[in-house]
């Protein structure tokens, strides 16, 4: 992977602004400016193809899909959401994912979301359909579902278990 500096200069207030954006963003400054090239070239339309450019980029690729989801906790994401970031097909994702978790994008991305939930039940500042709503989930049922079938104890079971 070719390595880039770049050096931008900005004043102190627009320097502030951005650092607390992407300290809000959980990043580095440089997976942030990584992420917004990537975004403007989406947003562009540019054509890209990066399985003809970068034909064995699956651990980068797949570290900037675990980047996309964990930035990404609060919304529903589906596969093609993925497949869109990437600018790769279908097939490549899946296969580079599978090679390098061990598992599909999407079960990665809810142990992520569930990962996060028992931070949130950890952490004791939200109730239960307050972390749902944060993490993205319409129902509160579905968001106990999922938790129960990753950790097998129910949020509310979770929470009395680490007191």
């Amino acid at each position: 992977m070719a390595t880039v500096n770049i050096t931008v200069r900005m004043d102190e207030e627009l320097k502030g602004q951005l650092q607390e954006l992407v300290s809000k963003a959980n990043m580095d400054m440089s997976t942030f400016f990584v992420l917004s090239a990537k975004q403007a070239v989406k947003e562009q339309k540019i054509p890209f193809d990066t399985e003809s450019v970068f034909p064995s980029r699956g651990k980068d690729m797949v570290y900037d899909i675990t980047e996309f989801l964990k930035i990404n906790l609060g919304r529903k994401i589906v596969f093609d959401d993925v497949v869109n970031y990437v600018h790769a097909s279908r097939t490549t994702i899946k296969n580079a994912f599978s090679k390098e978790t061990g598992m599909g994008v999407m079960k990665y991305y809810t142990l992520l979301k569930i990962e996060k939930a028992k931070q949130y039940i950890d952490e004791g500042n939200y109730n239960m359909s307050q972390i749902a709503n944060l993490l993205g989930y319409d129902s509160i049922h579905y968001f106990s579902k999922q938790f129960k079938t990753i950790t097998t104890f129910t949020p509310t079971e979770y929470a009395k278990s680490n007191i």
